[in-house]
This record gives C-alpha cells, structure tokens and sequence, in this order.
C-alpha cells in the first residue's frame, strides 16, 4: 500500500459535518450573548446620556432638559430612537432654537421598547435644574425585550439626580424606587 499524503474525501466530510453540529449547537448561545450585549450596550448610552445631563447642569448652573426624539431636531417619538441634551431656558420642555441643543444621542436599532415614568405625568421629558436636581419626583427607565416579556433591566434616578441601575432579582423582576413592580405592557401614563 502507498503512502498517503492526503486525506480522502470521506475524511473531510466527516470533519466537516462534526464542525456544522458543534457549530449548530453554539449557535443559540452565541446569538443569547450578542442580544444581552446589545441590550446592555442601549443600558450603557442612556446611563450615560443621563448622566451628562445632570453633570452638565451642574457645571454650566443651566436648566437641562432630556427628552425623547426621533428626529434629532426636536422631542417627539420614542426613547429608544434616541435623546435629545438641551438648554431648558423656559423649564417647559421645548427647543425653540437649535442653539439650544446640547448633546444628540441615537441609539442603534434594537427590537424591545423603553419605558418610562416619572411625576408629574403630563411631563414628557426630564427636567435637571441648575442644581443638578431633578425637577420631576423619582424617574425611572425600563426596557422591554417585547412586550410579553419580563424588563431587562431599569436606570432609577433619585430627585437628587442620582442614577442607579436595576437588574432583575431571582423572579424576574425589578421595582422602581416606590416599590411598584415593574411591567413590558404598561400604557404610558401610569403611576
């Protein structure tokens, strides 16, 4: 018999085939590991725009405005479009001028859903005044991965601007600062 300096077609096949099944059964864990970094990612940005916003409040002794915007120009939308930083001059949650815009933060697409609540209900936005204090009561932020679904985290920031991250206990769920179970089908006002 010769020597051979090859490996034959069944070889390769069948190396091939057990590499397809190990890849086939890591493929749900790898796909679970990029969905939970992407929704720590979105965690991340808003953290942090948040926390501009109070930091920039405090240092420039302005009012500071964060609201939802999905348009980059104005508020309106979703939180999860994205947010807008702005100079509240008139503390009523409006941008009457492009100078007024501080900081544009857009998210990247993500399938779940940004809550949130604060008091008073009819403010749509969060209001730092110069002080770096909240003018609402607690505010809180919860996203959804749908809306069947358990929250997979909250930010809770304190009347004294203070930003916390939440994670779900042992059942699955998170409380806001007032100790209400937080809820993915929640309609938009509530308290």
């Amino acid at each position: 018999m010769k020597n051979q300096l090859g490996y034959t077609f069944i070889e390769i096949t069948i190396v091939i085939s057990m590499m397809l099944i190990l890849f086939a059964f890591s493929l749900p864990m790898i796909s679970t590991y990029l969905t939970n970094m992407q929704n720590k990612l979105l965690q991340n940005e808003l953290m942090q725009t948040l926390q501009f916003a109070y930091e920039y409040s405090r240092i420039k002794n302005l009012a500071i405005g964060v609201c939802k915007s999905n348009n980059q120009l104005n508020c309106g939308g979703e939180w999860g479009d994205g947010q807008l930083i702005f100079n509240d001059l008139y503390q009523d949650g409006i941008i009457h001028s492009k100078k007024q815009i501080i900081r544009i933060t857009h998210h990247q697409t993500h399938r779940g859903q940004i809550f949130w609540r604060a008091y008073p209900i009819y403010r749509d936005y969060l209001l730092f005044n110069s002080l770096g204090m909240l003018e609402n009561s607690n505010a809180t932020f919860w996203y959804c991965p749908s809306a069947t679904s358990l929250p997979n985290w909250a930010l809770i920031i304190s009347k004294s601007g203070r930003i916390r991250s939440v994670q779900p206990d042992k059942k699955g769920e998170i409380e806001d600062g007032h100790g209400k179970k937080l809820l993915c089908h929640e309609p938009r006002f509530t308290r």
